[in-house]
């Protein structure tokens, strides 16, 4: 199933800002991973990597993003927002929405 244009560009959208957000140290379920001169593609593929329900080739390789559905990319995306949450970054779309739900809250 091939991702729509808007969604993937949503989904690098999310990759480039956890990538200017990163600290130096990534703790991660496998650890703790050190970040240091590491590209923007490389951080991609890591990413993949550590999350271990990510869909993956017969050789264990993390499939292309172009390779899986829209709900496995969903999931990604939620485990992203996790580990970002738990390495203390907050996605300005997690924000956002945040704003949204306490002005309807308290509006």
């Amino acid at each position: 199933m091939k991702i729509s244009r808007n969604f993937n560009r949503f989904y690098h959208s999310v990759i480039k800002e956890f990538y200017d957000k990163t600290p130096l140290r990534l703790k991660t379920e496998l650890g703790v991973l050190y970040m240091k001169q590491i590209t923007y593609n490389g951080f991609k593929q890591v990413l993949k990597f550590i999350n271990l329900d990510y869909p993956r080739d017969e050789k264990g390789y993390p499939l292309s993003t172009k390779d899986i559905g829209n709900e496995k990319l969903v999931q990604h995306i939620e485990f992203l927002i996790k580990l970002a949450g738990e390495n203390g970054i907050e996605f300005s779309f997690v924000e956002q929405e945040w704003e949204i739900l306490l002005r309807r809250s308290y509006g």
